[in-house]
């Protein structure tokens, strides 16, 4: 079984890692990834149930926990990293008020570093695993990166789909936190006809008050 103590105790620390994503706005006791991980399975769980057809639940789930995973060993990633170096301290809050939008290219040098801490994240922390638990997490992970089943698309959005519900929460709480940045996120990548309908769903509820920002 080799050392699955110390991946415990790795994945231990991972789940108590504060959403980067919040520390970066100054979120006081920001959502931790643990929790983020959590609600994201439940969702990829029913989701998966309710589909036409239905998916693959279980491998949906491991996709969730195994590409959280990833991302809390590497170092949460957020899209405002390659632009954070640019703008001063004193305009920080103006980047976070609006989906960030790269050029193709930066975007997609972006998505290889990250890809490629990820990857390097993943293979350090599954390293001591017995070599067919290591195997399928890699599988499944490199699937999510790819998109190339339904539940990797699924998965993708599910993450941002979670992200928009934390940060809904923080502004039903504080109305000056700048949630218009996740609104336009969900109203420009969703495909998903069931988070599509979640999206109806939030905006016939919010929808005067989110026009007045």
């Amino acid at each position: 079984m080799k050392d699955i103590l110390t991946f415990f105790t790795e994945i231990g620390k991972i789940k108590n890692l504060p959403q980067k994503g919040l520390v970066l706005r100054k979120i006081k006791d920001p959502a931790l990834i643990g929790e983020h991980s959590f609600r994201e399975a439940l969702m990829a769980w029913t989701c998966c149930m309710i589909s036409v057809p239905p998916l693959n639940s279980g491998k949906a789930i491991k996709m969730v926990l195994i590409h959280d995973l990833a991302r809390g060993y590497a170092g949460d990633i957020t899209p405002y990293d390659p632009i954070l170096k640019k703008y001063k301290k004193a305009n920080l809050k103006e980047i976070y008020r609006k989906w960030v939008r790269l050029p193709q290219k930066e975007k997609l040098q972006f998505f290889k570093e990250s890809e490629r801490k990820e990857h390097a994240a993943l293979k350090k922390l599954t390293k001591r695993l017995a070599p067919a638990v290591a195997r399928e997490i890699q599988q499944i992970w490199q699937e999510y990166r790819t998109g190339t089943s339904k539940e990797a698309r699924l998965v993708y959005q599910l993450h941002m789909a979670e992200n928009f519900l934390q940060a809904l929460e923080y502004w039903k709480q504080d109305k000056r936190f700048p949630i218009i940045s996740w609104w336009q996120q969900m109203k420009e990548t969703l495909s998903n006809p069931t988070l599509i309908e979640l999206l109806a769903q939030i905006d016939k509820k919010f929808a005067r008050e989110l026009k007045k920002i």
